[in-house]
């Protein structure tokens, strides 16, 4: 299951680990961010040895800041 970052102090764990990580940056108010989530949880099945997590830029705010997140798509298809 895709984890959710909860706070801007788990990411920076998370990224100054040693896994590598992939990085679903999301919005709940982008259906295009919506449709592609179940997408990211199928992949995630298919590569265990990846950590895969989710980042509400909404409410984690100081990590989008921090990936320089300034954009969404608007169409994912």
């Amino acid at each position: 299951m895709v984890k959710d970052i909860e706070s801007y102090d788990e990411w920076k764990s998370l990224i100054n680990g040693s896994d590598v990580v992939v990085v679903e940056n999301w919005a709940t108010w982008s259906g295009p961010c919506r449709e592609i989530s179940p997408d990211f949880a199928q992949v995630e099945e298919k590569h265990p040895h990846l950590k895969f997590v989710k980042v509400d830029v909404d409410s984690q705010q100081d990590v989008a800041q921090e990936a320089d997140l300034n954009r969404f798509l608007h169409n994912c298809r």
